[in-house]
């Protein structure tokens, strides 16, 4: 689901036939985020629900370690 007037994503619906139901995500509290619209708040309905909610948001920064992303020893 879309809003009309914004464009923005407000919810999804992912059937999961298998247990006959589905999962709704809804996507709230949108804020601008270096000229990108960027939810601020996911909240999941369902089986198993949860609600995220981003404090802080940035994107393409430089002041991440270069080791971040790196698989750690033992792990294949």
């Amino acid at each position: 689901w879309f809003d009309k007037e914004t464009g923005l994503l407000n919810q999804e619906e992912l059937p999961i036939p298998e247990m006959g139901s589905s999962v709704v995500t809804k996507f709230r509290d949108y804020k601008d985020v270096g000229g990108v619209k960027q939810a601020h708040r996911i909240e999941q309905e369902g089986m198993m629900p949860f609600t995220i909610e981003y404090t802080a948001v940035r994107h393409n920064v430089d002041d991440i370690p270069e080791d971040t992303f790196d698989v750690p020893q033992g792990v294949e």
